[in-house]
């Protein structure tokens, strides 16, 4: 059985990451924090499900109803725990503010949110990787001299550029 988290990719993401030339000091900044906050992808599917379980059933939404689902779901994306389907109680928590059941079609959600999760994980690592790049672009951090990421001499993914002896930032 396959999960698909972000907080478990954490490590690749950062290899992957160095090797695109961003500075150490940003990639140790820009893609942890991105990995906590910076989940695009759930806060986009909370919408999409609400809305989709709300269609289902007839419900018609009105505007105040939206900008809820909007708020808890920016909010809710933030707070995602990394437990695979942990979203799924979220989704319940954010339909119940707005009055919308819980019903039969909650299951088609459940049945398919595996699937959908990768597409998630996939947009948050891109975006956290994006956003190391943006970072490294606006403020114009560069790595000291000496500090650089090496894939042949940096066999210890936890190393993040530094060579055996370097001091640790």
């Amino acid at each position: 059985m396959g999960y698909c988290i972000e907080r478990w990719y954490l490590a690749v993401t950062i290899r992957c990451v160095l090797k695109q030339g961003i500075p150490v000091t940003v990639t140790k900044f820009a893609v942890p924090l991105g990995c906590l906050i910076n989940m695009d992808g759930t806060a986009i599917y909370f919408p999409i499900v609400v809305v989709f379980l709300a269609a289902t059933q007839g419900i018609v939404l009105n505007a105040a109803d939206y900008i809820i689902v909007i708020l808890l779901s920016t909010l809710a994306s933030i707070g995602t725990t990394p437990i695979p389907s942990s979203s799924l109680v979220l989704v319940v928590m954010i339909a119940s503010r707005i009055g919308v059941p819980i019903t039969g079609m909650y299951a088609v959600v459940i049945a398919i949110d595996w699937f959908l999760d990768r597409f998630r994980t996939a947009l948050n690592v891109s975006c956290d990787t994006f956003a190391a790049r943006i970072v490294t672009h606006i403020t114009k951090i560069q790595d000291d001299e000496g500090v650089a990421y090496d894939e042949a001499e940096n066999v210890d993914p936890n190393a993040m550029g530094r060579r055996e002896g370097d001091a640790k930032v």
